[in-house]
């Protein structure tokens, strides 16, 4: 099986649609396949509403734009994005020194933020990964499940809304109650049991 969270669902859910993923189980956390990633069937205002909502919660994406090296702001970034991904009151302290523990270097924190300016980059990808790269926009042509908490805090939980419609037949999505981006930690024993139960029922 594979089970992916944020980047890793974005990987997880293209892999989903390779007609021959190697997977007999695609599992996302946080980021619901991005190809079914719309509000079709809200209301103009509620649109509305949801656009402005999660352009200020993703404006991490466009201060990491910046041309003045904003890998060096991470120490002080990464603890409020935590907070502000987390439940409200969550003790975010151990995630933060985890997180900052894996960024230890210039190059290190330089490689992360990358990620996130390369989204506005529109570069081929390596020869070797070309055809997986061409996947990432692609809905899955396997069933998933995907798991979302309640109270994410990165990405709204109404983008799940309508995401069965965009599925495969066998797909399943599981709102994680209690729950910020980071379900796994918030709630492990609820997460763990969503998953057994898919792969249960497989």
């Amino acid at each position: 099986m594979l089970i992916g969270h944020d980047w890793g669902a974005w990987t997880s859910n293209a892999i989903a649609a390779l007609p021959h993923s190697p997977f007999a189980a695609h599992i996302s956390m946080a980021l619901p396949p991005v190809g079914a990633v719309g509000l079709s069937g809200f209301s103009l205002p509620r649109r509305l509403k949801t656009s402005a909502i999660q352009c200020r919660m993703s404006w991490y994406i466009m201060f990491f734009q910046l041309p003045v090296r904003p890998h060096r702001a991470l120490p002080r970034v990464i603890p409020r994005l935590w907070r502000d991904w987390s439940p409200r009151g969550a003790d975010v302290s151990q995630g933060v020194t985890n997180a900052l523990a894996a960024l230890p270097s210039d190059s290190h924190r330089k490689a992360a933020v990358a990620h996130y300016r390369n989204m506005f980059r529109f570069t081929p990808a390596p020869p070797a990964y070309a055809d997986l790269h061409s996947y990432r926009f692609t809905l899955p042509c396997r069933p998933i499940l995907h798991l979302h908490g309640d109270q994410d805090g990165a990405i709204q939980v109404a983008y799940t809304e309508n995401l069965l419609d965009a599925l495969p037949a066998g797909g399943r999505i599981q709102i994680v109650r209690g729950a910020g981006h980071f379900a796994q930690v918030d709630q492990p024993e609820a997460v763990a049991t969503a998953i057994l139960d898919y792969l249960a029922s497989g």
